[in-house]
């Protein structure tokens, strides 16, 4: 990601950031309306889940100078997701609801640059949850 990038995703977090709880639940709901398949990959209190979401946006949007600090957290991350049976194809969904969540709420101010902005960063931190996933089936394949 570039400054401008960064910049744009850090402003936006401070306006989208004061809805976050409500926002959190709202997007959950858009995830399951549109893939109902995931559903039961979250399990208990959707308001709990949605804020344990934002706490890994967050921690992301605020360590966008320095990610590598926040790689073994992803990483470990993934790994608790693939046990509880989270797919690489699941989260282009949850890009697509977190996208439309952010397009709501930051109405005129969600451009083109602040969409591709924030696309970066939650393909940053799908990439390095997957990481997890990716060697999960490459292992799985070779001892086959």
């Amino acid at each position: 990601m570039n400054e401008r990038q960064i910049e744009l995703v850090q402003r936006s977090f401070m306006r989208f950031a004061s809805c976050s709880v409500n926002c959190s639940t709202s997007f959950f709901l858009h995830v399951f309306s549109f893939h109902p398949e995931l559903r039961p990959l979250f399990t208990g209190d959707i308001e709990r889940q949605g804020i344990m979401f934002m706490k890994v946006v967050s921690m992301a949007v605020n360590s966008l100078y320095d990610m590598d600090s926040i790689l073994p957290a992803l990483r470990e991350l993934g790994k608790r997701h693939i046990e509880y049976g989270v797919q690489p194809h699941h989260y282009a969904a949850i890009r697509e609801s977190f996208i439309w969540i952010l397009k709501r709420e930051l109405a005129e101010g969600f451009t083109e640059e602040v969409e591709q902005a924030w696309g970066c960063v939650f393909d940053l931190i799908a990439v390095n949850m997957m990481g997890n996933e990716m060697e999960h089936d490459k292992a799985s394949t070779s001892s086959d």
